[in-house]
């Protein structure tokens, strides 16, 4: 006699309740070990033994690539990274390293990639220097195009940029100078712009 064919949805019906199964044991066992104090007793250890092991088949950090640094120092990308060398590729604080990242001057955002075994991955996006922020006699600052000062100590690379002045300006002058840009020749000319109680632009020409 022949075994009579299973039907169509037998294979994945089994598949579903094998899955459902094991995620009810993990759930008891998880339940369990809470319960019964043994996470509480014998977690710190078992992490340790975790992260020799780990550490043991080459999960360690040895190397740290970066894309993207055009402008930000070398030194100071370095400087955030140089504890981490050595340490478990798996436990690098992640959150904690972009946010020392995002905090050099011409970092906008960064993207931390682990590349196992034992490298890190540093994707940079930084600031484009748009104007020159003047507020007030004396003081002269970089801004990025939403406004955010760029802070670098050396302004002579950038004095071709145009001078953005007035309350409200620093914020405000990107809309303007997308505007102007319908009139190339025009946009060309600008060296700098003011913002006059907070309503009308005042626009210098070279």
């Amino acid at each position: 006699t022949r075994t009579p064919a299973r039907p169509v949805w037998y294979g994945p019906v089994m598949a579903i309740a094998s899955l459902t199964t094991v995620c009810l044991a993990t759930t008891l066992v998880g339940w369990w070990l809470l319960a019964s104090g043994t996470v509480d007793r014998f977690g710190p250890r078992i992490l340790q033994m975790a992260v020799e092991s780990t550490s043991d088949m080459g999960l360690v950090v040895d190397d740290v690539r970066v894309v993207g640094d055009r402008r930000t120092k070398s030194g100071d990308i370095s400087a955030k990274s140089a504890n981490i060398y050595g340490h478990n590729i798996l436990l690098v604080d992640i959150a904690m390293l972009r946010a020392d990242l995002e905090s050099l001057p011409w970092v906008r955002s960064a993207a931390i990639r682990r590349l196992l075994p034992d490298t890190l991955l540093l994707e940079i996006v930084e600031r484009e220097p748009f104007a020159l922020w003047r507020d007030g006699p004396g003081s002269v600052e970089l801004i990025d195009r939403s406004g955010e000062v760029i802070e670098v100590a050396d302004l002579e690379p950038f004095s071709r940029l145009p001078v953005v002045s007035g309350n409200g300006a620093r914020t405000r002058a990107a809309d303007l100078f997308a505007a102007l840009m319908e009139e190339a020749d025009l946009a060309r000319r600008v060296s700098g712009v003011e913002l006059v109680d907070g309503r009308r632009w005042n626009i210098f020409l070279e």
